[in-house]
């Protein structure tokens, strides 16, 4: 009973999660775009002219664009949510390891949200949308696999159905 509330309980706080990533439907601009005016000093909470050098100044402008996408912010909430479950499976099986833990964001967060990022900058460059869709449903498809395998090690089983569709 404790193990099904559980599960009902994680389920629930994903669902939250990745709904309430997802805040603003409207576009994104890419970085290949005109700058906009540097009359602001702050924009969303960061500084908009930090005085790098003009290279550094794309990449900034890049990784600004990179957080401004809802697909990255649904990325970054599915990956921070299975750390989550991994930490509290790990803390169950009692093999928990703090190190490792650093191991989630550089192994998922960091190429899932690199590769959707280029994706998305190059379907955008060439007009094929579709390609960053599709990649955003395979890394989604492959991050709902990993937390029915973390929930799977401590006996919380997907229904049948589902276990098929997933694996």
């Amino acid at each position: 009973m404790v193990k099904k509330t559980l599960a009902i309980s994680l389920l629930a706080l994903s669902i939250v999660i990745i709904t309430g990533c997802v805040e603003d439907p409207t576009p994104t601009v890419s970085p290949i775009a005109p700058p906009a005016a540097e009359s602001a000093v702050v924009e969303d909470g960061l500084p908009v002219n930090l005085d790098l050098p003009p290279f550094l100044d794309d990449v900034v402008e890049f990784f600004r664009w990179l957080a401004s996408i809802p697909e990255v912010k649904v990325i970054g909430g599915h990956v921070l949510f299975n750390t989550m479950v991994a930490v509290a499976v790990a803390l169950y099986t009692g093999d928990f390891q703090f190190k490792r833990l650093w191991e989630f964001f550089y192994r998922k967060l960091a190429p899932y949200v690199l590769v959707y990022g280029a994706a998305r900058l190059f379907g955008d460059a060439t007009g094929t949308s579709g390609l960053a869709a599709t990649l955003f449903a395979m890394i989604e498809a492959m991050l709902v696999a990993d937390l029915a395998d973390n929930l799977g090690k401590i006996g919380i089983k997907w229904p049948e159905s589902v276990a098929r569709a997933i694996k």
